[in-house]
């Protein structure tokens, strides 16, 4: 759970946009250490009321598979992060075109 805790923090911290970063003393990087914390306390009540770790995990990818998509659609409506890959529409039919074999 660890690598989990861990990368929850980064990822808040990167999303609100935060200086702070994990390289960064407790002290300096209030944020991502907050939500580590969190985290880390998240995983402990799961085990006080006596959840399987592992259904919980399990679900927990289900909501993610389901938010996903929304989260990306979030992330290339701001400009400032997908100006790079600004979509024309030959590049939208052939980025659509890819995913039908996966559907």
């Amino acid at each position: 759970m660890p690598i989990l805790e861990a990368s929850t923090g980064y990822v808040v911290s990167e999303t609100a946009e935060w200086a702070d970063s994990l390289d960064d003393p407790v002290t300096q990087a209030k944020g991502p250490y907050a939500v580590s914390t969190m985290s880390l306390l998240a995983g402990v009540f799961i085990i006080l009321l006596g959840l399987d770790p592992i259904k919980v995990l399990f679900y927990s990818q289900i909501v993610n598979g389901v938010l996903g998509p929304l989260l990306v659609i979030l992330i290339l409506r701001r400009r400032m992060i997908a100006a790079a890959w600004e979509n024309t529409p030959t590049g939208g039919l052939i980025r659509s075109s890819a995913g039908l074999p996966l559907s």
